[in-house]
């Protein structure tokens, strides 16, 4: 595959991510502890936070590897030198956070959260720029 390694963006395991999520999930349990619902109705949403926050978690495990593109087409890297096609449909972008909304092989409506510690300097700048000039 040729061509590529000018636009291919190796992602690494974010520990800004696992911050959010936790900060992210003591505010949610704080805000219901201090909600003043009866004991029980508490404790039950506590328990779907958890369990949300869970899910997070292990999907947090299976994010991609890499990212590249040529002209307008996009793959995510899985592993194992497996890669997805995907259409990006929308972008949200911070400086510190890139929310990219993507449409997979099968037309399922995606969303990928990257942030700043997930790539290199230079690779964050280089998708920022791709993002924010291509038409979507």
């Amino acid at each position: 595959m040729s061509g590529f390694s000018q636009h291919s963006l190796p992602l690494v395991a974010s520990r800004q991510r696992v911050v959010f999520l936790i900060i992210t999930l003591v505010m949610a349990v704080y805000g219901i502890w201090q909600s003043g619902l009866e004991v029980w109705q508490q404790a039950l949403l506590s328990l779907a936070v958890f369990a949300m926050a869970g899910w997070e978690w292990r999907f947090a495990a299976r994010l991609p590897v890499a990212m590249r593109w040529r002209e307008q087409f996009w793959w995510l890297g899985q592993g194992q030198g497996r890669w997805q096609v995907i259409t990006p449909v929308r972008v949200w972008m911070m400086p510190w956070v890139i929310v990219l909304d993507y449409r997979d092989e099968l037309l399922r409506q995606r969303s990928l959260l990257l942030f700043r510690d997930s790539l290199q300097g230079d690779d964050w700048r280089r998708l920022q720029v791709r993002l924010r000039y291509q038409k979507l």
